[in-house]
């Protein structure tokens, strides 16, 4: 690791800086299922009361506007279904939120249980709009919920959120963040739809169509939607309903789409379940129907149907710029007889730049036909170029049955196969261009720089939940094995550059040594008066790794932040006792990819007044790994003090810096070396 600093000092003024530039006449407006006053939507008491009581546009709610809705103390249900019925503009988009303050800034629930399993409602229609958000975040968690909204007879019926558009008039600007969506039968659906974010939501007990289906149109280049962050659950059940015999049951898909999407950092499960009926479709974790998609640095556990799916029947014929890349994908429990984890096929002429680089493919070992990446049965593709290159297949494929690989005879010669590892599985075999490969003929005569050789990961055991696939430090089979591919990216599922040694590592992970942190205490330091009477900021400044990513992610780890801040001292009002037991984990801030800042206020936005110590306090900073992209703990070493009845310094800091590094000393903000 590299130097890392911590800070003390009196009071940083954060500037609040917003994603869009809204109209300074902006407005606020209310939503209240209880509220008692005049029901005009200007404030909580006289919020409406009813969503078919909200005026949009002229004399109510207009573009650069929020509309907050009331999740009372601790949550709130509504059950009814409404419209969206302005859009917003340009620089200026209409936001809809749960409350924020005290007393409705509990959950917001949408239950729509009433409407019993053969539901045909929309939830929230956003049909024809434009320019819209919806952000349910309080705090750094999800507090817009959308339950409960089925139709066992037919998948197509009973979305939560929907956006019925023309094909020529895309909906455009739409960001969906921190929602929940359960047991429904489709989450979000924009039928025509370009530049739309959907992030940080959950999928839970999804159970018809899909969890998303963001049909994207318009695009002509990378990054027009944007789907990341997200935690998804689809069911997978056989059993059929009563009024349904002779249909085939089995459960959603995960994202349906279309040209210039990106899914990143996303967790994709597949379910099984006997509680629940699901419902015809086919499940896809994602079904690709377009050209310029990235699909990185997510985690697909099982399979219903493919993971990834790419089907020109469905109109694609000549799809083009597709790159899958740092992913994992593995099976825990296993639920199609047939898995594919990727599928391209149905009649592409033409497969131009598709990339299939980095993957950890693992566990896929008892299918009984098809293959691990299948290359469709009836693809006659005469031109393009697909690359597959420093992937780790382990314990795949089951004999010329359940392939590793296969591609038809039909297909041209249009593969560049280089540096992967092939190591475990039953029999595995290849079936490429009308030949049948052993992995030793498989490396001989396509994949030169190929290994069959096993790769050390941290924690591995067979269709174990709880493997840590990063590698050990002694493997010599993935580590500063693979070929360069900065042309396609430059860091790993983590975020950590590529290379960090001399080459880059084959699979998902790039190695990220363990670092030491050390140091010296600067005379001076903190004094119990200063925290006391609070206003104090702890500056958590790193290099050589990075905090995780900001948002869900990184709020699920503030607490263990505040937990890592301990006192040597066992003080019965010191700093265990008081400080690290009224922190908010709002006082916990990432800044950037590089520092946190920890601002000393308790529940109540307070100082710690209680705080009394007997003697000098020595508090030792320690950073979770699980905080950290490189998923190694670091203590910082040496301590800070605070001193019982003593002034101190202006500022008190600490320096650390990597061993064998230089110790960083800071008096004032000056950094000494």
């Amino acid at each position: 690791m590299g130097k890392i600093k911590i800070f003390i000092i009196h009071l940083i003024i954060v500037a609040s800086l917003t994603s869009f530039v809204m109209n300074v006449q902006a407005s606020s407006w209310y939503v209240d299922n209880a509220a008692s006053g005049t029901n005009v939507g200007t404030s909580w008491t006289n919020a409406w009361t009813t969503f078919s009581s909200v005026i949009w546009g002229a004399g109510g709610v207009v573009a650069g506007d929020t509309l907050y809705i009331s999740g009372g103390s601790t949550s709130k249900t509504y059950t009814e279904t409404w419209t969206v019925g302005v859009s917003g503009t340009d620089g200026s988009p209409i936001t809809i939120r749960p409350g924020q303050d005290a007393n409705h800034n509990g959950v917001v629930i949408f239950d729509y249980d009433g409407l019993g399993d053969e539901a045909t409602a929309v939830g929230i229609s956003i049909s024809n709009r434009k320019y819209l958000v919806f952000n349910g975040e309080y705090n750094g968690a999800r507090h817009i919920k959308i339950q409960n909204l089925r139709n066992i007879m037919d998948r197509t019926k009973a979305y939560a959120i929907s956006g019925a558009n023309s094909y020529d008039d895309n909906i455009t600007y739409l960001k969906f963040l921190y929602l929940e969506f359960y047991n429904c039968n489709l989450g979000l659906r924009l039928t025509a739809s370009q530049d739309v974010e959907l992030a940080y939501c959950k999928f839970d007990d999804i159970r018809g169509d899909a969890a998303i289906a963001t049909l994207c149109t318009g695009a002509t280049t990378w990054d027009s939607t944007l789907i990341h962050h997200n935690d998804i659950e689809l069911l997978y059940n056989n059993a059929v309903p009563t009024g349904k015999e002779g249909s085939t049951y089995v459960g959603p898909d995960g994202v349906q789409c279309g040209t210039g999407v990106s899914i990143y950092n996303n967790i994709i499960k597949v379910t099984n379940t006997e509680a629940v009926y699901t419902s015809t479709q086919h499940p896809d974790d994602i079904q690709l129907n377009g050209s310029y998609c990235k699909v990185y640095n997510n985690e697909f556990i099982n399979v219903g149907d493919s993971i990834f799916d790419n089907d020109s029947s469905y109109g694609a014929t000549t799809p083009a710029h597709i790159w899958i890349y740092n992913n994992i994908f593995r099976i825990v429990d296993e639920l199609d007889p047939y898995p594919e984890m990727i599928r391209i096929y149905k009649n592409s002429t033409s497969l131009v730049d598709v990339a299939i680089l980095n993957n950890l493919f693992i566990d896929s070992n008892t299918g009984g036909t098809n293959a691990v990446v299948h290359f469709g049965n009836t693809n006659t593709t005469s031109s393009g170029d697909i690359t597959l290159k420093n992937n780790i297949f382990y314990n795949c494929g089951n004999g010329p049955n359940y392939k590793i690989i296969d591609a038809p005879a039909t297909m041209a010669d249009i593969f560049d196969i280089d540096n992967n590892i092939y190591y475990g599985g039953t029999n595995p075999a290849f079936v490429f261009r009308g030949t049948t490969y052993t992995v030793a003929e498989w490396i001989s005569a396509i994949d030169t720089n190929g290994s069959p050789s096993q790769p050390l990961f941290t924690s591995y055991s067979y269709r174990n939940s709880g493997n840590e696939y990063s590698l050990q430090s002694n493997d010599t089979i993935a580590l500063e094995q693979g070929t360069t591919l900065s042309d396609y990216f430059t860091t790993d599922i983590n975020g950590i550059t590529r290379p960090q040694g001399g080459a880059w590592e084959i699979g998902p992970y790039e190695f990220n040594p363990e670092g030491e942190a050390t140091g010296a205490i600067i005379p001076g330091g903190c004094q119990e008066s200063e925290i006391v009477s609070g206003g104090k900021t702890i500056v958590i400044n790193i290099s050589g790794d990075q905090f995780v990513a900001a948002g869900a992610t990184f709020d699920a780890q503030r607490q263990n932040i505040i937990n890592g801040m301990d006192s040597a001292q066992a003080e019965a009002a010191g700093w265990d006792a008081v400080v690290k037991v009224e922190m908010p984990v709002t006082a916990v801030v990432r800044t950037d990819n590089d520092t946190v800042t920890i601002t000393l206020t308790d529940f109540d936005g307070d100082p710690y007044t209680a705080y009394n110590i007997t003697a000098n306090e020595i508090v030792t900073v320690t950073i979770p790994a699980s905080a950290l992209v490189g998923t190694v703990e670091i203590v910082c070493t040496p301590t800070f003090q605070i001193s019982a009845g003593q002034a101190g310094a202006e500022v008190m800091s600490i320096g650390f810096s990597a061993t064998g590094g230089t110790a960083v000393y800071d008096v004032n903000g000056i950094s000494i070396e």
